[in-house]
């Protein structure tokens, strides 16, 4: 559906950037051969285009990567409990003093 609608998009395009920019008058013959080319080729891709199909390996091969992945994640996330459980920040304030300007 790209492929037809691309087409389309350029096919108009083909026909109507000259007469916008240059201000001519009527389409002419060479702008109507190439747009009707490009919609032609945008139609031929479309009805030709094959739907991809799925590559058992690849399928595979990526199943392991996620695997290993959300290893890491489960990894990196059991670390991160570990170290906020091991925090060990003490604040102490000492006594208020009050800071005033010089006088000039």
């Amino acid at each position: 559906m790209r492929a037809l609608l691309g087409s389309v998009l350029v096919s108009g395009a083909v026909l109507a950037i000259p007469s916008v920019v240059g201000g001519s008058g009527g389409p002419s013959g060479s702008r109507v051969a190439v747009a009707g080319t490009v919609g032609i080729a945008g139609m031929v891709g479309y009805l030709l285009h094959r739907p991809g199909r799925p590559l058992q390996a690849n399928i595979r091969a990526n199943q392991v990567l996620r695997g290993a992945w959300q290893q890491r994640v489960a990894n990196a996330t059991a670390e991160n409990a570990r170290r906020r459980g091991d925090v060990r920040l003490a604040v102490h304030a000492g006594p208020a003093t009050v800071i005033q300007a010089r006088a000039p």
